[in-house]
């Protein structure tokens, strides 16, 4: 019961034309995205350009908040606790259709 065996991992798409050695596209195709919740929410401090607020002579960095959202990334191997199995289109063909 692996994140690779579970419904809710999406494995990271590494582009074909991404340059990046060799060896770090292997360790990269062992993560992936786990989906069983909606994604995190947080906020992110991004620098300014400084000197946009002066007191008393002094120069203050700005700074820029914006949310962002994400999906934990997990390898292959790990598990969240929320294991589904994958089913195959195979595996649904006894499943009745609707008329």
């Amino acid at each position: 019961m692996s994140c690779k065996d579970c419904h809710h991992w999406e494995r990271a798409q590494i582009p074909d034309d991404a340059k990046i050695p060799a060896e770090v596209r292997e360790t990269e195709k062992k993560k992936g995205l786990c989906r069983a919740h909606p994604p995190v929410a947080t906020a992110v401090l991004i620098p300014q350009q400084p000197g946009l607020f002066e007191s008393a002579g002094k120069q203050a960095l700005s700074l820029q908040v914006q949310g962002i959202t994400f999906w934990p990334t997990l390898w292959e191997h790990e598990h969240c606790g929320e294991f589904m199995p994958r089913v195959s289109k195979r595996d649904l063909s006894f499943v009745p259709k609707e008329e």
